[in-house]
């Protein structure tokens, strides 16, 4: 059976932000910045029918942790792992100033992005 477990780095939630390993299908949401991503490649970690999206605001996408996190798909083993499908929301904003990737055009976020999405085809494949 095919579980699907969605996590919420940059949207509101109705449910309450602490979750823990017994919290099915938890929504991960509000906090400090930067971690939603780290959260939704150890969900998937040796559970291969897990499958999470994770919608990743562009202010959080400039954290340490996020920028680190994107590597993560790296320690997935298709065997044995499920997958994570992050979603980028670029909107330009963040509280202080505009983002990075608001400032980017499309073509230079792909490029910026290639290596992890051939990365993820050659494992699903």
């Amino acid at each position: 059976m095919l579980q699907i477990s969605i996590s919420f780095g940059a949207l509101f939630s109705l449910s309450s932000s602490h979750i823990n390993a017994e919290t099915p299908g938890c929504i991960h949401e509000g906090g400090e910045l930067g971690y939603a991503l780290s959260v939704s490649f150890g969900a998937v970690m040796d559970n291969p029918n897990l499958i999470v999206t994770c919608v990743i605001g562009d202010g959080e996408a400039e954290t340490g942790p996020t920028a680190t996190a994107w590597h993560a798909i790296k320690y997935l083993d298709p065997a044995e792992s499920g997958g994570v499908l992050p979603v980028l929301h670029v909107n330009g904003f963040k509280i202080s100033e505009r983002t990075i990737f608001g400032v980017m055009d499309d073509k230079e976020i792909i490029s910026l992005f290639t290596f992890v999405l051939s990365l993820f085809l050659t494992l699903l494949f």
